[in-house]
């Protein structure tokens, strides 16, 4: 671009080229040219309705102020590049320098119908998600057990648990209960019932998605948790205890 200091200004003649303002479409359009430190020769276009401008180089050669005729000859003939590269600057501002458009030079809108969507779908996971707290809703219960009865078995076959842990997943029952968790939490994903006399593991209904589906990862959690519970009783919920839990559910979960 050239420097201030070195630039004479001198304004064009009120002569009509043809322009059009990509703005808004007026055809008002100013015209000045200046000539740098080069001698190049370049443009301004100003829309008179709207303020919009540019600033394009014309060529590149000088001429002597005797043969400034040819300057508007050359822009002359010149016009219809100079328009075009008129209307890409604009376009590349609108894309670039203007944030409320977007790459398409459109106006980015957030839609209520969106927000909407957005809204009941998240509310509606929600509920689906927390229907296993109405008794018996589309419940299968003997799908549910078998689920149980597997996991517990694939649980025997890893790695990952200690033989006393397995030798409690093969000797103490493991049912699925639909009754209130003794400790009335709103949500709770197992019982291991040696605090109050019971020999078996209950599994609770949040262990499962509304249709059924176990949820994997919260299942094989809830048998080890409760499996160690049994082991270790006297760990309770200390952090012994669920450093020891998810140890074995993370390898759980990898070789599963």
């Amino acid at each position: 671009m050239p420097e201030d200091s070195s630039i004479s200004h001198k304004e064009d003649p009120e002569k009509h080229f043809g322009f059009e303002c990509p703005a808004c479409g007026m055809m008002e359009v100013k015209l000045r040219y200046s000539q740098g430190v080069a001698d190049e020769i370049f443009i301004e276009v100003r829309c008179r309705t709207c303020g919009e401008n540019g600033f394009f180089q014309l060529f590149e050669g000088g001429v002597e102020d005797q043969q400034k005729d040819q300057v508007i000859n050359h822009l002359t003939k010149k016009g219809e590049a100079v328009q075009q590269e008129w209307c890409e600057w604009y376009q590349f501002k609108i894309r670039h320098l203007t944030p409320r458009y977007s790459k398409e030079g459109t106006r980015h809108r957030f839609s209520p119908l969106v927000f909407l969507i957005l809204m009941v779908g998240g509310w509606g996971f929600f509920f689906i998600d927390q229907m296993y707290l109405l008794d018996g809703i589309f419940e299968k219960i003997h799908s549910r057990e078998e689920t149980l009865r597997d996991y517990s078995s694939r649980l025997m076959e890893l790695p990952c648990l200690s033989q006393a842990m397995k030798e409690k997943l093969a000797t103490v029952p493991i049912r699925y209960t639909r009754e209130r968790p003794y400790h009335r939490n709103r949500i709770q994903y197992g019982e291991a019932g040696i605090y109050w006399g019971e020999e078996q593991i209950k599994i609770h209904r949040s262990n499962f998605w509304f249709f059924g589906y176990p949820r994997k990862s919260q299942l094989i959690e809830t048998l080890i948790h409760e499996v160690r519970h049994r082991v270790s009783p006297a760990l309770g919920h200390n952090e012994m205890f669920y450093q020891l839990v998810n140890r074995d559910t993370q390898c759980a979960l990898e070789h599963w």
